[in-house]
């Protein structure tokens, strides 16, 4: 019965057909998804409450009921009205994030068309270890291959708590070598560069070589964080210098840092034995006055 004919009839009849209504709407919601989780898990309803019921017996027992409890899960997942699937973990007194690891075991460990029986049989805990391993590789596993370097020898014997620290490690281990391998392929891309790649001069630059031309970008690269430092300097002087309740301490503060840092460049640069003559640049000689010539004396007749 669709919601609009039992509004009808409730509207005609004054008969409470509210259940009839849930029940259309639970049928309504069940698709192709639905109708496959009953048939692979061998679920015979998917009625909301009752799978609630059922999940709520099955926290109850032991490690088989894992898979379960996941089966009812993904079903109820499917049928169950949207905002509702929240609502209804709360009342089973499971958070979503369990839920998910739950329902994920289940795709992993308990799907009828991959059977892992080896895997099973180590446990509830280890399983849910493994769960951040992809399908390949639970596949190796299973088959007695190593991942991780792991075998399911090694995982039998070891607790849990030490599974969970080797793949931890084992997993850290592999991103770090994955990393160094990225970073010498890369170092080899550009060596290999290099030996192919012919050096061509620019014709605006200084640089005849490729050697020159490496210097040439780093004398560039200094000499633009020196001036952009000096530019910062005379900013925040300026604003201090500006601000109407200035002091003269602060005045003469500003004043001495940037006489202090032009004296410091002029330091760093005579010790490396470059000459700088601030005097020449500040005033260059082409811009002094002309000497005034002294008038000549009058020669007598």
């Amino acid at each position: 019965m669709t919601r609009k004919a039992a509004t009808q009839e409730i509207l005609t009849t004054g008969t409470n057909t509210s259940a009839l209504v849930t029940a259309a709407d639970a049928l309504a919601l069940q698709g192709k998804q639905a109708q496959a989780l009953m048939s692979a898990y061998n679920i015979t309803h998917a009625n909301p409450d009752g799978l609630e019921t059922e999940i709520r017996g099955y926290q109850q027992t032991a490690v088989e009921s894992m898979f379960a409890i996941g089966a009812r899960l993904l079903l109820l997942r499917t049928v169950v009205q949207h905002g509702d699937w929240i609502a209804r973990l709360e009342r089973l007194g499971m958070v979503p994030r369990a839920a998910q690891r739950v329902m994920q075991a289940t795709l992993k460990f308990a799907d009828p068309s991959k059977p892992r029986d080896k895997l099973l049989a180590l446990g509830k805990g280890k399983l849910i270890e493994l769960l951040t391993l992809d399908d390949e590789a639970l596949d190796t596993l299973e088959a007695g291959g190593d991942v991780l370097e792991l075998d399911l020898d090694d995982v039998a014997t070891l607790s849990t708590t030490e599974l969970r620290k080797k793949l931890r490690e084992a997993r850290a281990a592999c991103e770090a070598k994955d990393k160094l391998l990225e970073k010498r392929g890369k170092e080899m891309d550009r060596l290999q560069e290099k030996l192919e790649h012919k050096f061509v001069p620019q014709p605006d630059s200084a640089a005849g070589t490729e050697e020159e031309q490496a210097q040439y970008l780093a004398l560039a690269e200094a000499h633009t964080e020196v001036l952009a430092a000096m530019a910062r300097l005379a900013v925040v002087v300026v604003d201090i210098k500006a601000q109407p309740s200035v002091s003269e301490a602060m005045e003469m503060a500003a004043d001495t840092s940037v006489r202090h840092a032009c004296q410091r460049l002029v330091d760093i640069a005579n010790d490396h034995g470059l000459h700088v003559d601030l005097e020449e640049l500040i005033t260059p000689q082409w811009l002094e006055a002309p000497a005034t010539k002294a008038p000549k004396k009058a020669t007598k007749a």
